[in-house]
């Protein structure tokens, strides 16, 4: 491949912000990629920071869908419980009944969704 700019010289990488090849004078190494000399190298070292940026996000999705589940499920228990021992509200035991079935509805597809998300990088 050829540089984008001089096409007489060979390229040594590509931008990664607009994937030109770039030859010794025209490239700017980032310390996270190849960017073009003037052009590119803050969009390229913003494009890394948002890689980064979700896998850490990636990587806390499990603990946070644990926790919204355990929420609804703390919640349809607190609403059959209250209704049982102090209302005797049937609409209060049906709700709670229906937080508890999404919460096992959401956790089953929450423990599938899981097993697609790869975070080992």
């Amino acid at each position: 491949m050829k540089c984008f700019n001089h096409h007489e010289s060979d390229s040594v990488g590509q931008c990664k912000h607009c994937y030109k090849g770039l030859c010794k004078e025209c490239a700017a190494d980032t310390g996270v990629g190849i960017a073009c000399k003037g052009l590119h190298e803050q969009d390229v070292e913003f494009l890394h920071s948002l890689i980064e940026n979700n896998k850490n996000a990636y990587s806390n999705t499990p603990q946070s869908l644990l926790m919204s589940n355990l929420f609804v499920l703390l919640m349809g228990g607190l609403f059959v419980g209250y209704s049982l021992y102090f209302s005797g509200s049937s609409f209060l035991m049906w709700f709670g009944f229906l937080c508890i079935g999404y919460w096992a509805s959401m956790t089953v597809y929450n423990f599938m969704l899981l097993k697609k998300i790869k975070t080992d990088y």
